[in-house]
């Protein structure tokens, strides 16, 4: 696989790879950069190593159309960044927050739901600058 990361390093940027889809390491490393970047010392490049699970548009699997086995998946599954995280909090934070937040996608669901489609003349709204 690229390290699209050593691309950038070439070009002398400070650039890192996170294996792993760790989210915590993301935070932190991303979080020392965010307090360089504001004290002028210039950008940095993150190659943040993730994977989708499910098909490029959809919630089903796409494993029939030959390019992805399920067992590909399974490392990323098991590594479930959420399950660990989840895993961390006391059983009723944790109880709260599932339920905050269950709450919150219904409500977006029902109001996309219930929303008209936007009429074509809006299809390249806002994706140009003046």
């Amino acid at each position: 696989m690229p390290n699209i990361a050593e691309r950038a390093a070439a070009y002398g940027l400070p650039a890192e790879r996170i294996e792993d889809n760790d989210v915590l390491r993301i935070r932190e490393r991303v979080g020392v950069a965010v307090a360089q970047c504001r004290q002028g010392k210039g950008p940095h490049f993150f190659e943040c190593m993730t994977y989708r699970w499910k098909e490029h548009v959809g919630p089903n699997d796409d494993f029939q159309l030959g390019y992805r086995s399920a067992t590909e998946v399974e490392p990323w599954k098991k590594n479930d960044q959420v399950k660990r995280l989840a895993g961390m909090v006391d059983a009723e934070p944790r109880k709260r927050i599932e339920a905050e937040v269950e709450t919150e996608v219904s409500e977006a669901f029902a109001f996309a739901e219930a929303s008209r489609f936007p009429e074509e003349s809006e299809l390249f709204a806002d994706v140009y600058k003046d």
